[in-house]
């Protein structure tokens, strides 16, 4: 399995960066645990990559490219720093080509943001939706969470349904992405059909104080 995680480095994610570079951090650190069930240790791969819109162009920076959970080194808050604006759906875009080179059967997306698309270029609401919905076909799992942010209004417009999203309340991040790596490890054993979040879930992620 691979992994994907796009995060939002736009300005308001000053007042919480800290906080969602240890999320990521904690992801990959439950990745590498054995399934309980089986105690089988499942092998992934996981990429990150961070964007913003800065002096008018998205910069799209990939800060661990298809590193194993084994050789993962832990992400600093001093590597990169918030700022500029939201080019969300040319972010997305870019991070599902990246995808679709490796060409992995077993394939998550994480999009962590705080909110809503404002800066992209090229790709549109609609196109952005077609392309999400040829690798949803592959059976590739896309997931978003809201960093401090319930407006779901654009993972609305993008096809993304309710039980692939959820908002993470500061204080609640490090907990919600652990789940997504349990839920994530099973998918890639096929345990479970597909990743959806459910209202344990929710509760752990702090969905209620969003």
């Amino acid at each position: 399995m691979q992994t994907y995680i796009l995060l939002d480095r736009s300005g308001s994610m000053q007042g919480m960066w800290g906080e969602a570079i240890s999320s990521i951090n904690a992801y990959v650190e439950e990745l590498k645990k054995p399934e309980p069930e089986t105690g089988k240790v499942i092998e992934t791969k996981v990429t990150l990559a961070t964007f913003d819109s800065h002096v008018g162009h998205m910069d799209f920076d990939v800060l661990r490219d298809g590193l194993s959970t084994s050789a993962w080194s832990e992400l600093s808050d001093r590597e990169i720093s918030p700022r500029g604006m939201t080019p969300l759906f040319d972010a997305i875009g870019t991070m599902i080509q990246k995808a679709t080179e490796d060409d992995n059967e077993k394939t998550v997306i994480v999009i962590m943001t705080d909110g809503h698309e404002n800066a992209s270029l090229e790709f549109t609401s609609t196109s952005m939706k077609a392309l999400l919905d040829s690798v949803r076909a592959r059976g590739w799992e896309v997931v978003f969470l809201g960093a401090n942010f319930s407006n779901f209004r654009d993972a609305d417009t993008l096809g993304i349904v309710a039980s692939k999203r959820m908002a993470m309340a500061s204080g609640n991040m490090r907990d919600a992405k652990m789940a997504l790596a349990r839920k994530s490890r099973r998918y890639a054993m096929s345990l479970d059909e597909s990743i959806s979040f459910d209202e344990k879930d929710r509760k752990e992620a702090g969905e209620d104080r969003v």
